[in-house]
């Protein structure tokens, strides 16, 4: 946490790092700080809002603490590397990969994460979540369907970012690589067309 301080106001608890954020909250500030629309400047002042920093708090900031704000975020890597395998939530477990084996991204998850990325592209790491984990007690058509999904999405939302962020980092660079692949594919097409 990053207490802001203002003349005249109480102090404000500032969440700053991956262990303090809900993924509801990571998936938030993800699109916020991603979204080409909005000046780099005013991502941060949305952020501290979006986390409930009080207008009359965020409008007394001068430039100096609004810089250590930011560095306090973008200081905050994740110390949290190691995959998480298997989570409890309301006594019932969810698995990401088997015991004993290695994390591999599935097809099936692949083509339903894609397709998660194309229909929500700033805000699809609830998603990504809830596809990954399955209900170790379920089929796996009833972790599949829809339904299950959503409703997945919603147990995950107040779960604790940090440990979820390997995944979402995978994610990120197996989506980042196919792009280049695409784009370098095309890029030799239009070679080849020359």
């Amino acid at each position: 946490m990053y207490t802001i301080k203002v003349e005249g106001q109480e102090p404000f608890e500032l969440k700053t790092k991956m262990t303090e954020f809900t993924l509801k909250e990571f998936q938030e500030i993800s699109s916020i700080l991603n979204d080409p629309e909005i000046d780099s400047v005013d991502k941060y002042l949305d952020v501290i809002s979006y986390l409930g920093c009080p207008e009359d708090v965020l409008v007394e900031i001068d430039s100096d603490e609004f810089l250590e704000i930011v560095n306090t975020f973008t200081a905050d890597r994740i110390q949290n590397k190691e995959l998480t395998r298997t989570i409890e939530i309301d006594n019932d477990v969810y698995e990401a990969y088997p015991e004993g084996k290695e994390f591999k991204l599935k097809a099936k998850d692949f083509s339903l994460i894609e397709k998660c990325i194309k229909r929500t592209p700033n805000k699809y790491i609830l998603e990504v979540i809830a596809i990954l984990f399955k209900r170790t007690d379920l089929t796996r058509v009833e972790n599949y369907a829809k339904a299950h999904i959503k409703h997945k999405k919603k147990l995950f939302a107040d779960q604790i970012a940090d440990q979820y962020y390997p995944y979402v980092a995978f994610i990120h660079d197996k989506i980042s690589k196919k792009v280049k692949s695409a784009t370098d594919k095309q890029i030799d097409l239009e070679k080849d067309a020359e």
